[in-house]
This record gives C-alpha cells, sequence and structure tokens, in this order.
C-alpha cells in the first residue's frame, strides 16, 4: 500500500462512521415491558335484585380515605433581635460654606433684593396691568416665595432668586412708566 494514500484512507474510514454526521447506530428496541397485573380488580355488577327476596342490600365497603400527612417538625430558629436605631444621623447639608463677611454681604442682598422687588409689586398693584404685566407679576411673585423658602437652608440659592425678582420687578417697573 502506497503510505501516500494512508492518511487518506483513515480519514474515510473515521469519516463514514455515523456519529460525525449526527446519525446514531441501529439499536435494538429494548424487550416490551411486561403488563402490570390487577391487584385489586373491579368488583363485577351486583347481581340484580331478586323479586322474590325482601332483604335490604348491604351498602358496599368504602375504603377509608388516608389521614392527611403531618407537617415534619421544624427546627428552631436561633432568636435574633434586633434594635432599632436610637437616633437616626442628623442629615448632611451640601453647601457652600460661608464666612461671616460673606453671610452678612449675602442677607444684605438678599434683603435689598426682596424689598426692591416688593416695592415693584406695590407700585403694580395701583395700576391697570397688561397681560405680559400680569405675567411678569406672578413671576416676582414665585421667585420671591421660593427665595423665602431657601433661606433657611441655602443663602445663596436665596440671593439669586431674590435678584431675579429684583431683575424683573425692574423691567416691570420701567414697563409701567
Amino acid at each position: 500500500m502506497n503510505l501516500r494514500a494512508l492518511p487518506l484512507t483513515v480519514a474515510l474510514a473515521i469519516g463514514s462512521s455515523g456519529c460525525w454526521f449526527g446519525k446514531k447506530a441501529a439499536v435494538a428496541p429494548p424487550p416490551p415491558a411486561p403488563q402490570p397485573v390487577a391487584v385489586n380488580p373491579t368488583p363485577a355488577a351486583p347481581p340484580a335484585p331478586d323479586v322474590a327476596k325482601t332483604e335490604t342490600p348491604q351498602p358496599t365497603p368504602q375504603p377509608k380515605p388516608a389521614p392527611p400527612p403531618r407537617p415534619a417538625p421544624q427546627a428552631s430558629a436561633p432568636q435574633v433581635t434586633v434594635t432599632p436605631p436610637a437616633e437616626p444621623a442628623p442629615a448632611v447639608r451640601l453647601g457652600e460654606i460661608l464666612t461671616d463677611d460673606r453671610r452678612r454681604q449675602y442677607e444684605a442682598d438678599f434683603n435689598r433684593n426682596v424689598s426692591d422687588a416688593q416695592a415693584a409689586l406695590k407700585q403694580a398693584s395701583t395700576r391697570t396691568l397688561t397681560a405680559t404685566q400680569k405675567q411678569s407679576v406672578g413671576r416676582i411673585r414665585t421667585f420671591l416665595q421660593q427665595a423665602d423658602q431657601a433661606k433657611s437652608n441655602d443663602l445663596v440659592t436665596a440671593v439669586q432668586l431674590a435678584r431675579r425678582a429684583d431683575l424683573l420687578a425692574q423691567d416691570l417697573r420701567k414697563s409701567l412708566k
């Protein structure tokens, strides 16, 4: 035999088996399982009652139902005591740390902007306003409310809101002239 043909012959021999292409080898079917034999055959129909006999028929005995299964005893769980925290930790406030001088400056700016905006609202209340002016009055009031709410938590934001209210108030005053 030629040595060059040997690898080809081996490859053809391996490739011709059915396992490479998903084919399974033919297996003889298992022998049929024996049929189970009924231990308690169903009772035959009772004979027709004889008209001549006057006995009362006896009830057929009924099998008793099985008692319900008892729950398995459970192992006692270890006792775990949970103690609630004594007091919640104080909430961390994020914000700018202000020096005393800076805080005083912001409070002065806040008070000045709020008073100027309120003066403009007072002046506008004595006039008949256009739709645009009424809208400006509503925005000024909203900014003032937000500034007042933010003052206790965030003075920097409160000053910015009061400044916006003051700028709108200046525009409103110009439109009232």
